[in-house]
C-alpha cells in the first residue's frame, strides 16, 4: 500500500494521518483505511472507526454506520 512520510504525519490512502493514528492502524488494521484528513478537532474518520486523542493516547470509537465490526479498545 503506497504511503509517504511528511513531517509529523504519514500519508495513507491519499490522506494525512498523524503518526500516532498510523501506529494504531498498523496494530489494528480492522479499523480500515482513512476516509478523510484529520478534522479540526483532531479526530479522524476511518472506514470502521473514528480515532481521537484522549489523555495522551489514541482512542477508537466504533462507527454505528459500520455494524458488525468490533473495534478493540485503545
Amino acid at each position: 500500500m503506497p504511503r509517504r512520510t511528511e513531517a509529523a504525519v504519514e500519508v495513507l490512502n491519499g490522506y494525512r494521518v498523524p503518526r500516532a493514528y498510523y501506529a494504531y492502524w498498523r496494530e489494528h488494521p480492522e479499523i480500515g483505511l482513512p476516509l478523510s484528513d484529520p478534522a479540526p478537532d483532531g479526530s479522524q474518520l476511518f472506514e470502521h472507526a473514528i480515532l481521537t486523542w484522549e489523555e495522551g493516547r489514541v482512542v477508537a470509537h466504533h462507527r454505528p454506520e459500520a455494524p458488525g465490526l468490533a473495534v478493540p479498545p485503545g
